[in-house]
């Protein structure tokens, strides 16, 4: 009976030993299976913060590049205004000068008018003056013609 259980006890001792040896290469395969997924993982954690911050660096740029455009906008708008105003200021000194110059056309219209009426007036003067001068030439020299007849 004795080394019936001393028997059994030797199996049962191998079977622990050959679990123990299995159980041992499971676990170093697992543990290394592990390893291989935590490495994968790692390398993948790495790749992906590599895209994060290459995104992260295009959205910055991306953000620079919209800042740089707004800026010029805002330029173009400020560059647009003070053209419309130097326009708006360019047409008001066309008006004004527009103005002065019928104010000016008119005034040299009007002076025109009274010095045609005066140039008139001065020819109507001088045609008489014309008439009298006739008139005492014609008067001397039937003045002349008495005298010689006289003398």
């Amino acid at each position: 009976e004795v080394s019936k259980q001393l028997k059994e006890l030797k199996e049962w001792k191998q079977n622990i030993g050959d679990k123990a040896v299995i159980s041992s290469e499971e676990y170093k395969i697992e543990l290394e299976s592990i390893k291989s997924q935590n490495n994968t993982l790692k390398n993948e954690a790495i790749a992906s913060q590599k895209e994060l911050n290459l995104q992260q660096n295009k959205y910055q740029q991306l953000e620079i590049e919209k800042t740089d455009i707004q800026q010029q906008l805002k330029q173009l708008k400020e560059d647009i205004n003070i053209d419309s105003r130097k326009k708006q200021e360019e047409e008001r000194l066309t008006q004004e000068s527009l103005q002065t110059k019928e104010t000016e056309n008119q005034q040299l219209s009007m002076q025109n008018e009274k010095l045609e009426i005066e140039k008139e007036s001065i020819e109507s003067e001088l045609s008489a003056m014309k008439h009298q001068n006739q008139a005492t030439n014609m008067a001397m020299t039937e003045l002349q013609e008495e005298i010689n007849k006289l003398k």
